[in-house]
Order: structure tokens, then C-alpha cells, then sequence
């Protein structure tokens, strides 16, 4: 896994600029690719940070399979890539998750992946629906 430590330093100094820019009292969101599943080091700093995962929490304590699902190399030697590396992470004092957009099956999506004729990145569009907490 390349990139895993730079992945871990990335998510050690967004959290450094939470801590310095916002009281604990803020309400934060944080989401994007981090291209890296939730079993590397820098989905556990967030976490550990006291960040929580809209997807995990409105699936039963689980990620979804995949956010990305593409082949790479496009010859002989191609290889799938299908896994979780887009997050929407949430301050659990400022926000409660009421809903999130399902992802497609791969059936939906076709045999080539991502990108397709009915989706147009590598990545799956994420959404989630949020309340404010006061």
C-alpha cells in the first residue's frame, strides 16, 4: 500500500489545524477522497480524533463496499481496484446523519467500472443528510 504513511501525516495535520483553528464545539465536516480504506492509519487518526463516518454509522457499523471500481494497467496485466476511499466524516457533537444517497450495484454500473456512460468519475458520488445540532 503506497502512500500510507503520506495518507497518515495528511490526516495528522488536518487534524493539528482543527485542534489550532476551531474550538471542540465547532461543527466540522470533513469529506473527500483519501484514497485509503478504512483499515489504514490515517481512517483510524480521524476516527481516533473523535470524527465519525456518516456511511459507517447509517450502515450498521460497516463502510459500503466500494466508493471507487476501476481496472488499472487497461491490458493484459490489469488489475481491479474496488474499494471504500471516499468518506464523509462528521463532529458527532454538531451533527446526527439522518440519510445517505445509495450507492449503485455493480450490476447497475455495468461490466467495464468506473468511469461509465452512466457515471462519469472513478469515484461515486457520496451524500449525506445531516442535522444541526445546536
Amino acid at each position: 500500500k503506497e502512500f500510507k504513511t503520506s495518507r497518515l501525516h495528511q490526516a495528522e495535520a488536518i487534524i493539528e489545524y482543527l485542534k489550532t483553528k476551531y474550538p471542540t464545539s465547532s461543527h466540522v465536516i470533513l469529506a473527500g477522497d483519501f484514497n485509503g480504506d478504512f483499515e489504514e492509519p490515517c481512517y483510524t487518526e480521524l476516527v481516533n480524533f473523535g470524527l465519525k463516518s456518516a456511511y459507517r454509522i447509517k450502515m450498521g457499523d460497516q463502510e459500503p463496499s466500494y466508493t471507487t471500481w476501476t481496472y488499472k494497467g487497461r491490458d493484459v496485466t490489469e488489475r481491479e481496484q474496488c474499494k471504500a476511499i471516499d468518506y464523509v466524516f462528521y463532529s458527532p457533537k454538531g451533527f446526527t446523519p439522518k440519510a445517505i444517497l445509495q450507492l449503485p450495484s455493480k450490476d447497475d454500473i455495468g461490466p467495464n467500472a468506473l468511469p461509465s456512460i452512466n457515471y462519469s468519475s472513478d469515484h461515486l458520488a457520496l451524500e449525506v443528510v445531516l442535522n444541526i445540532e445546536q
